[in-house]
């Protein structure tokens, strides 16, 4: 069937069983369209002027035009194409599916759907389920123009989405699938991307202007995982912050692992009970809630790509970087691993406060200055491991146990916070367990002593410090100085197998603390 110049009234029923066109230069111009091939293509791509109205398409392969708004229903066993993007600017909305109830239109497509337009939306009718097994691809033409919007499980139908594949350029879009959400090639302005009860993957380039916020199995069905993952081909580059959230059991993960990731904003990891994000960029990373799992961060590729931990919970956190780490915010959490190559005077540093409730361990190249008077609401334990920097500082409110190996000096001070800081009063101590180090200076204040300027001085209104102690069975080496002190209290390190170049011991009041830093 060859449509020649049609003007609809109210309804066109086109039906041919081999096939549907248009004639060269010819439109349809008016009503609804109904178009049914059950054989055939149906092709009624000249610059059709539909404006409010509704195409219903029922073919093989199924291909409309438009210059105006046009709402679609598609039930297409080959591929569908629907296109306003010979209109003018923001003149042709695509609304996918519509009618209501029985009378719904379906988005059935056996292959691929694309969707065109100039500027405008694109938007899946809330009463309409979409099942489209192939790719899904739409260009609004512009990353600041034309909205993209499947809201599936969360419309006010709690319709499905199903799709094999995203493909999109859009400004502000919304992908809510009812099974797994494939993201391939994406460049838009904003990105909210959530499976109802399945994983999400990253298997092309996807790029944001501004936020990108990822969330997997959000119905937590634990049918199904809640995974968050990348293939080798499948990147994120976000303009501002984003967010990645898996379900906070044993089923969610967040493996964001490629090589060509860039974050410029705050990267918020949500819940997930291993999440791993890898950055060819600078980033800030706050885990929020993640108390079931663990969190790793990597820099890499060049030597400025600087982690910064801002803040929140975390139960096993691990930084590696290339350059240098900054910890930023309140953060609170059970093992602290930080671990950089960077060889600066600043390669481990701190602006927030920093509670470590299990293990900190450090690698560094370069100075590590944890000097937060405020650090600590528990104990900490430190591990040195293997860090080759000139300078080590460590502030902690509480006590420190301190062991590892360091060629560079190694100051601890434990016993930091006053009550305004968030601590108190009381004999905090340091314990000494396996440590080799160049030089030691440690002090175990009382909680209420005031650090500034390289200078301890305890308040002497607030009773003693704790001791300073070796653990059972260690042995100490410090090449160059040791230097230990405390308030009023003892200091004994007398194992079997203790070497020291100089040692000089006090116990007695306010003494400088030779290489403290500043206080922070």
């Amino acid at each position: 069937l060859v449509v020649p110049a049609m003007t609809v009234g109210l309804t066109a029923d086109l039906s041919s069983p081999t096939g549907i066109t248009q004639a060269t230069g010819l439109v349809i111009t008016g009503g609804n369209v109904t178009a049914n091939s059950s054989a055939g293509d149906i092709t009624l791509t000249n610059a059709n002027v539909i404006n409010n109205k509704t195409i219903s398409l029922t073919g093989r392969n199924v291909s409309f035009n438009s210059t105006q708004n046009v709402t679609v229903g598609l039930n297409a066993t080959g591929n569908a194409d629907i296109s306003t993007n010979v209109g003018a600017s923001t003149a042709g909305a695509v609304s996918l599916g519509g009618g209501g109830g029985s009378a719904a239109l379906p988005i059935r497509v056996g292959g691929t759907l694309q969707v065109r337009t100039n500027g405008s939306n694109v938007t899946q009718d809330d009463s309409s389920a979409v099942n489209v097994f192939g790719a899904v691809t739409i260009n609004t033409g512009s990353t600041t123009t034309g909205n993209v919007t499947f809201n599936g499980p969360e419309s006010s139908n709690k319709t499905s989405v199903r799709a094999g594949q995203w493909n999109v350029m859009g400004n502000n879009v919304t992908f809510r699938e009812t099974t797994s959400v494939n993201l391939g090639t994406i460049t838009v302005g904003n990105l909210l991307a959530e499976s109802y009860t399945n994983d999400i993957i990253f298997t092309g380039p996807v790029t944001t202007t501004t936020t990108m916020n990822v969330r997997a199995n959000k119905d937590d069905n634990s049918s199904f995982t809640g995974a968050i993952s990348q293939t080798s081909a499948g990147s994120a580059n976000v303009g501002t912050t984003s967010e990645f959230r898996s379900p906070g059991n044993s089923r969610g993960t967040v493996d964001m692992s490629g090589t060509n990731n860039l974050f410029a904003g705050q990267v918020t990891i949500v819940d997930g009970s291993r999440n791993l994000i890898v950055a060819n960029s600078n980033i800030t990373v706050r885990p929020a809630n993640v108390t079931g799992g663990t969190l790793t961060v990597n820099t890499i590729n060049s030597a400025n790509n600087t982690i910064t931990l801002n803040g929140n919970r975390g139960i096993d956190v691990v930084l590696n970087s290339i350059g240098p780490i900054v910890l930023s915010g309140n953060n609170n959490m059970r093992n602290l691993t930080l671990n950089t190559t960077s060889t600066s005077a600043t390669s481990i540093t701190q602006t927030g406060n920093l509670s470590v409730n299990g293990t900190l361990t450090l690698t560094s190249a370069g100075n590590s200055t944890i000097n937060s008077i405020s650090n600590g609401q528990s104990n900490m334990k430190v591990v040195l491991s293997n860090v080759t920097g000139a300078e080590t500082t460590i502030y902690n409110g509480r006590d420190i146990t301190l062991s590892g190996n360091s060629t560079g000096n190694v100051t601890v001070i434990a016993g930091t916070a006053a009550s305004a800081q968030g601590g108190y009063a009381a004999p905090w101590k340091i314990t000494l367990g396996d440590l080799n180090v160049a030089g030691l200076n440690a002090t175990a204040a009382n909680g209420n002593s005031t650090i500034a300027a390289g200078v301890v001085t305890p308040a002497s209104s607030e009773g003693i410090s704790g001791t300073i102690t070796q653990a059972s069975g260690s042995r100490l080496h410090v090449e160059n100085t040791l230097d230990l002190a405390t308030y009023n209290n003892d200091i004994v390190v007398a194992n079997a197998g203790n070497s020291a170049g100089r040692v000089q011991l006090a116990t007695g009041g306010i003494r400088t603390a030779a290489g403290v830093a500043t206080a922070g």
